[in-house]
């Protein structure tokens, strides 16, 4: 039984989509200026839960580099928002 138990091999994980399939950008955050950033921390109700509008310096793969309080910031594109003009 021990023998026929280690023979026995794990199952390859079966991926929703390929592991090389590269990051999902709206069209929109691709092509705007400026961007709005998420605040994650919990607010109150009525409380904005987007600080901005922030230039765009340089766009990476995954992060923007941005205009913050005269300094520049790299963020997450899962936290920006594109600012439709």
């Amino acid at each position: 039984l021990s023998e026929s138990i280690s023979a026995q091999l794990p199952a390859t994980p079966k991926w929703h989509r390929p592991p090389d399939s590269g990051y999902y950008v709206p069209e929109a955050l691709s092509t705007c200026a400026n961007v709005l950033i998420r605040v994650d921390r919990q607010t109150r109700n009525l409380a904005q839960k987007y600080s901005g509008p922030y230039p765009v310096v340089d766009r990476k793969p995954k992060h923007f580099i941005i205009r913050r309080e005269n300094c520049l910031e790299s963020v997450s594109i899962d936290r920006l928002k594109p600012v439709v003009d």
